[in-house]
C-alpha cells in the first residue's frame, strides 16, 4: 500500500527540512489541511515558519533532491494520515510520519498488541520464563511486538511463532535485506512475514543505519501496544518503558 502520492510526497518533503520535527508538522497540518495546502500556505509567506525552514522550502535544488529520493523509495508505506496508521501511536511524543513496511500491515489497528522486551544477553532464568510465557499465551488472540535485536527480542518473535501468535517487529534499520539490522535475523523477519505477522520501521531502505535508531525506535514499541513486559533489562540500555503508554 502507498498513500495518496501529491500528499505523501509533501508530507515526506516537511520530513526532510532541518529545523520542523514531526510534532511541529503535526501542529501545522491541524490548522492548514493537507500537507498540499500546508505547503502552497508556506510559498505565500504566510508566516507560518521562520525564515531557514522557508529558505529550504524555495530552495529548487533541494526539492529537486527530495523528490528523487520519494521516487526513489522502494518499500510500501503508510503515513500518519492514512486510516491503517495505529491511533495510539499518534499520541505518543514525536510519533513517526511514515511507517515503512513489510507484511500484514493490518495487524496495526488490533486492539491486543502485547510489546514484549529484553536486553540482549539474558540467562536460563530469562529464557525459561519467556517459554513458560509463551506456553501460556499460545492460541491467544494477543500479538506480540518486539523489536528483532539479538537475545530476548530474537527470542519472543521465535516463542510467537512456536506459538500460533502473530508477530511484528519493530525495527531501527530499513527494511531490505541488505540494511536489515542484525544481519543474522533476515531469515527470521521472512518467517515473521510468512506466517502473517508484520516487520515496519521508520527509516527507509536508502537511510544509512545509525545507533541513535535503535533507542529512537523504542519509542514505537512503547507506543503500539498498552501494555510493554520486560523480562530482563540491562543498567545502561535505555527501557522502552521510560516511554508513556499511550492514553
Amino acid at each position: 500500500m502507498k498513500s495518496d502520492f501529491a500528499n505523501s510526497f509533501y508530507l515526506f518533503l516537511f520530513s526532510q527540512v532541518k529545523g520542523l520535527g514531526s510534532n511541529t508538522i503535526i501542529s501545522l497540518l491541524k490548522k492548514c489541511g493537507s500537507p498540499q495546502d500546508l505547503y502552497r500556505q508556506a510559498l505565500t509567506g504566510s508566516g507560518l515558519f521562520n525564515n531557514t525552514v522557508s529558505e529550504q522550502l524555495r530552495d529548487k535544488n533541494f526539492i529537486s533532491a527530495v523528490k528523487k529520493s520519494f521516487t526513489d523509495l522502494c518499500e510500501d508505506y503508510i503515513t500518519i494520515l492514512d486510516p491503517l496508521y495505529p491511533p495510539n501511536l499518534k499520541n505518543i511524543y514525536d510519533p513517526p510520519l511514515f511507517l515503512f513496511y513489510r507484511g500484514a500491515i493490518a495487524l496495526l489497528k488490533n486492539d491486543y498488541l502485547l510489546t514484549v522486551v529484553g536486553s540482549r544477553t539474558s540467562t536460563d532464568y530469562h529464557r525459561n520464563c519467556v517459554h513458560n510465557i509463551f506456553q501460556d499465551l499460545k492460541n491467544t488472540p494477543l500479538i506480540i511486538v518486539s523489536g528483532l535485536a539479538i537475545g530476548i527480542d530474537t527470542l519472543c518473535h521465535k516463542k510467537a511463532l512456536e506459538n500460533n501468535l502473530k508477530t511484528i517487529a519493530v525495527l531501527g534499520s530499513g527494511l531490505s535485506k541488505d540494511r536489515l539490522y542484525p544481519q543474522e535475523n533476515v531469515g527470521l523477519a521472512t518467517e515473521i512475514i510468512q506466517n502473517g505477522g508484520l516487520i515496519i520501521s521508520e527509516q527507509s531502505a536508502k537511510v544509512q543505519t545509525q545507533l541513535y535508531h535503535f533507542p529512537k525506535r523504542n519509542r514505537i514499541l512503547a507506543g503500539l501496544s498498552k501494555a510493554t513486559l520486560v523480562i530482563s533489562g540491562a543498567e545502561k540500555q535505555q527501557p522502552t518503558t521510560n516511554y508513556p503508554k499511550p492514553r
